[in-house]
């Protein structure tokens, strides 16, 4: 995954640049074809660099490391989305994305980076924690991803937590080994499941506490109604969000429970897109605002520029507006500017919005 520290470094590179974004297939016989795909862009970009005047030699040197990727046969059946591919005479990188891209192709002096514009405030780093009687799963996530997080820390179920502290109790159940149902014959009462399940749980906190210590990332919960607010009375992890993924998990994919567990954390994560549009609009007017191409450009040449806003970075663009835009994120980026896609405020992808520092 793309850091927003790897596109600030591509920002600084100035040289014979070659920036290729790549739509890619996840599975299946079509991933044959985006080697393939790829083959057809180097083509076109060595004709590209011949046009440039860049020497035959360099011109290999370049394209070398494009080409050995397109040979390698098990790289192309391990791909997400799309494949974003920069390379120079003395570097090349390249990085699988988990977000579609529009098909580009650039020879220039420097790597067009548009289209990273949605990774450049990171992924919104949360965790995911869902609950049930039968199991209990931790998740690390982001806008993109979920992973989860094996420990032995975590019980698995709640039978397994309470074993040993129900076995005297005044439930019938069978004995034997961990994971037998406890809750047998007579049934249990609403506040003995109350508190079967809240016992259930602080044994759950203690694991997710200790396996959180060091983090300050929002924790969501995921389960059935009632679940929630018994781990939240219980739970020491600070950075509980409100809303939660309703519903049992048991049947539930992670990538399920991830979908609906960002859209509780995404409007923490655009706090601050939300606070520089506010901010903009507030100083409209006065000079501190900026909606010309040209004028936008020249205030990133400048150093003037605190925010740059931008519609649809996807979108198709004229070459001499593309050129500009990427030149003004490029000398924007290397001023500590931050910068934003937003068609809330940038509806024609063409256009461009700037908050300036003076």
């Amino acid at each position: 995954m793309i850091s927003p520290q790897d596109i600030a470094s591509l920002a600084r590179m100035n040289t014979s640049c070659v920036t290729m974004y790549l739509p890619t297939h996840r599975f299946g016989a079509a991933t044959r074809s985006d080697a393939h795909h790829l083959n057809s862009m180097l083509k076109d970009a060595s004709h590209q660099l011949r046009t440039r005047g860049i020497a035959a030699s360099i011109a290999e040197t370049i394209l070398n490391p494009f080409r050995a990727l397109s040979d390698h046969e098990p790289f192309w059946q391990h791909q997400d989305e799309s494949l974003v591919m920069f390379g120079s005479p003395h570097f090349w990188v390249h990085y699988s994305l988990p977000l579609p891209v529009r098909e580009q192709l650039v020879v220039n002096d420097i790597f067009y980076l548009r289209q990273l514009t949605p990774f450049l405030h990171g992924n919104g780093s949360f965790n995911i924690l869902a609950l049930s009687q039968n199991s209990v799963k931790l998740f690390k996530a982001d806008q993109f991803s979920v992973e989860q997080i094996e420990s032995s820390l975590l019980p698995d179920s709640m039978d397994e937590a309470l074993w040993y502290e129900m076995q005297q109790s005044e439930l019938h159940h069978r004995s034997g080994a961990p994971g037998i149902t406890l809750f047998h014959g007579q049934g249990l009462g609403d506040e003995l499941r109350k508190e079967a399940i809240s016992r259930y749980f602080q044994h759950v906190d203690r694991a997710v506490s200790e396996l959180l210590k060091d983090s300050t990332d929002p924790l969501v919960l995921a389960g059935v109604p009632y679940y929630i607010p018994l781990y939240k009375e219980i739970s020491h992890y600070k950075y509980i969000c409100d809303d939660f993924v309703e519903g049992s998990v048991e049947k539930r994919t992670a990538e399920e429970i991830h979908s609906v567990a960002w859209m509780a954390v995404r409007e923490k994560f655009q706090e601050p897109l939300h606070k520089k549009i506010e901010q903009f609009q507030n100083v409209q007017g006065s000079g501190l605002t900026s909606d010309s191409l040209p004028d936008v450009l020249e205030a990133a040449t400048e150093g003037r520029i605190d925010t740059l806003f931008l519609g649809n970075v996807h979108a198709s663009l004229d070459d001499v507006i593309e050129a500009m835009m990427n030149t003004a994120i490029r000398r924007a980026l290397n001023s500590g500017a931050e910068i934003y896609e937003s068609e809330a405020i940038v509806n024609d992808p063409s256009q461009v919005r700037a908050l300036l520092r003076f």
